[in-house]
């Protein structure tokens, strides 16, 4: 058993998602698993992993345009690049998987990774970010959620943070949020066909029209941040297979109160 502040799982899985990536020119989804409070039992979909929350995720120039759109749409200095394990997704915040989360927090991911054979179940707790005009955001407690990650106390500009994420997608990821709630019944007269909804939409528009479209989306978009304290690790195409848990504790350190590390243990498959 061995234990560790910074999280000793995350270099690992960055590596096993490049070897993915390398093999088959994809990222293999995640199975997020919530809480159905109303039928309690659980509920299971696939989700794209969208990288670690503050970290850079392309290359010089794609990064630098980025940063000026952030500067114009945001009118604000740019939050400060930094190493977390916080994982994320973008999501519709009208899905179910969100109202889920809102009534409890509680997630477990599993991800497999057929290239490499490798195992990953991560569960914590989930953090929803909407547009701040979205009566959603009153429940986004980001209190000490950077604090790990962070060596100072800044004024993070976590509405920065989500329009990073929205320039980031395609615009045909963009204009599903002008479509109406997921999950929502198609409900046709006798020959009606289904309504035909905009196929693209840009990151930013000068057209007023377009500006408008683009605001309708945004309302709709968010972040799902997950702040793991528990993984567990299964590599299948080793001899006689191979486990590994960590879990996030808390360590008595002193009269300073208490610390977060992470305890690694070794354990059978």
């Amino acid at each position: 058993m061995t234990s560790s502040k910074i999280s000793p799982w995350k270099e690992t899985l960055k590596s096993i998602i490049a070897e993915s990536i390398k093999e088959t020119n994809l990222c293999p989804p995640m199975q997020l698993s919530t809480i159905n409070l109303n039928v309690k039992r659980p509920a299971n979909r696939s989700v794209m992993f969208r990288g670690f929350l503050g970290e850079n995720q392309g290359n010089w120039e794609e990064e630098r345009k980025m940063e000026e759109y952030l500067t114009e749409v945001t009118s604000s200095v740019l939050n400060p690049k930094f190493e977390s394990d916080l994982l994320t997704i973008t999501t519709d915040v009208r899905s179910t998987k969100v109202s889920q989360l809102l009534k409890n927090s509680e997630f477990e991911i599993c991800w497999w990774f057929p290239s490499t054979g490798d195992q990953f179940r991560l569960s914590g707790n989930a953090y929803i970010l909407p547009s701040p005009s979205n009566p959603l955001y009153k429940d986004f407690h980001s209190t000490n959620l950077l604090s790990p990650y962070l060596s100072q106390v800044i004024k993070f500009n976590w509405e920065q943070e989500r329009m990073k994420y929205w320039y980031k997608c395609s615009s045909e990821i963009r204009a599903t949020f002008l479509r109406p709630p997921p999950g929502q019944p198609i409900l046709l007269e006798p020959g009606e066909t289904e309504k035909q909804y905009l196929r693209q939409l840009n990151a930013i528009s000068t057209d007023e029209e377009d500006k408008e479209l683009v605001k309708q989306a945004l309302e709709n978009f968010g972040i799902v941040i997950f702040k793991v304290y528990f993984v567990d690790r299964v590599e299948l195409y080793c001899e006689n297979h191979k486990r590994t848990t960590w879990q996030l504790k808390k360590s008595d350190i002193g009269n300073d109160g208490e610390e977060e590390e992470w305890v690694e243990r070794s354990v059978y498959p």
